[in-house]
């Protein structure tokens, strides 16, 4: 499959998870130091931002007509990147919510459609799609705690910074994508 344009959103996938394993592993550590959040505060911070998860997922991402998928994870990427820099400027718990929410809100669209743009994308090789898709997936999940906890260590805002970087670069892979005519879906079909 690695021949293939999918190959792209693969990639893509793996850096969207890495951003947000990211996120997840110092999130905490950074609002204690910016604002001396406590436990409970985060707590509700993470329901309310699971909320806009959850009405991404699975109202908005349902809409999104067929062919529309590179448009929206463009867009997505853009406001995961808004989302990480507002993390950075946080300066009160009200802040720490909207940042936290649309930082999600961004991933949770990126996330989602990466995954149903890959399905389609896979040719009729669906499992294999799904399992290289989630392979990505975990491969951020084991590396992006490592990375950002150690990008913490030299200065906090470091690993939001860079995240802000890498959400904008990923959306080369997706212009690559959209550039490649080698695909699954259309040989499959």
């Amino acid at each position: 499959m690695f021949e293939y344009r999918v190959r792209y959103l693969f990639l893509f996938s793996f850096f969207v998870t890495f951003i947000l394993a990211g996120v997840e592993a110092t999130f905490q550590l950074f609002q204690i130091e910016k604002i001396s959040i406590t436990p409970l505060q985060l707590g509700w911070l993470f329901m309310f931002s699971g909320f806009f998860d959850a009405a991404i997922q699975g109202g908005v991402v349902r809409r999104i007509k067929d062919g529309a998928e590179t448009k929206w994870l463009i867009g997505a990427q853009f406001i995961t990147a808004i989302g990480l820099l507002l993390i950075v400027l946080t300066t009160n718990l009200f802040l720490a919510g909207l940042s936290l929410c649309i930082f999600t809100a961004g991933n949770a669209l990126a996330r989602t459609c990466v995954v149903s743009l890959t399905t389609k994308e896979s040719g009729g090789r669906y499992a294999t799609g799904a399992g290289l898709s989630y392979s990505m997936d975990n491969l951020g999940r084991i590396i992006g705690p490592l990375f950002f906890t150690s990008l913490f260590k030299i200065d906090i805002s470091y690993g939001y910074i860079i995240s802000i970087v890498l959400a904008i670069l990923s959306i080369i892979l997706i212009f690559l994508f959209t550039r490649s005519s080698n695909s699954l879906r259309f040989e499959h079909e």
